[in-house]
């Protein structure tokens, strides 16, 4: 259900602001980033890119557990228009990998992409599609 709710919302983006939409550029992912619609069930999730692409990447549960990770600007790359981020622990486990990219028009930016989910050092065990809007605060 979820890949078709990103598709779907990726469609109305871009059919609500015309054809003069173009991919995000580098520059375009710095800023404060917040998950719609959530991951998960009553979740909250944000990311924070600053000009040197370090982040800060925080979910909170509807249980009231929450995450919070910074991550160095090292652990951030790019592969053509696709960002990538390795979200670790303080113990440099790798936690989760965010690949986005997005689209931007003079209505406003939308990054879409994957979030892939690793259990310490075992390996990747699940990945949920998410979409990021630029956060009102």
């Amino acid at each position: 259900m979820r890949p078709i709710n990103l598709v779907a919302i990726t469609f109305v983006f871009l059919a609500s602001v015309g054809t003069k939409a173009a991919t995000v550029t580098k520059a375009d992912f710095v800023g404060s980033w917040i998950a719609q619609p959530t991951m998960t069930k009553g979740e909250t999730a944000r990311l924070s890119i600053a000009s040197d692409y370090s982040s800060l990447f925080y979910r909170r549960f509807e249980d009231g557990h929450e995450q919070s990770f910074k991550n160095v600007a090292t652990e951030a790359s790019f592969v053509d228009d696709l960002l990538i981020i390795n979200v670790r622990k303080t113990s440099g486990s790798l936690v989760y990998k965010l690949v986005i990219s997005g689209w931007k028009s003079q209505a406003g930016k939308l990054l879409f992409g994957m979030m892939y989910m690793y259990h310490d050092n075992e390996g990747m065990y699940n990945g949920i599609p998410v979409t990021l809007r630029p956060n009102p605060e």
